[in-house]
């Protein structure tokens, strides 16, 4: 398996002068603690009074608010319904 550099890397393109941000981040422990969380139980505290519905990389986040996701309820939870979504889901349910 290869190891991929993790953190913020800036790229200057001399050719056609834009600017490139890249942001690297290891997902896999976000990814395998959520499958955990989703084998536990149903995402509701004790007390049943809250309930995680979802855990997300920090670099998935970004681009979430980025896109004005973050900002949009609807749009949210548009995004977590969505199957290729479906890893960042720590319970199953409605949302």
């Amino acid at each position: 398996m290869m190891k991929t550099r993790q953190g913020s890397f800036t790229q200057f393109d001399y050719q056609d002068g834009n600017l490139m941000f890249r942001h690297c981040e290891e997902v896999t422990p976000v990814l395998d603690q959520n499958k955990a969380e989703q084998n536990d139980g149903d995402g509701y505290t004790k007390d049943r009074t809250m309930r995680k519905i979802a855990s997300l990389p920090m670099t998935v986040y970004c681009d979430l608010v980025r896109r004005g996701i973050m900002d949009d309820e609807k749009a949210l939870r548009r995004w977590l319904r969505d199957p290729d979504n479906r890893y960042f889901r720590t319970s199953g349910g409605k949302i």
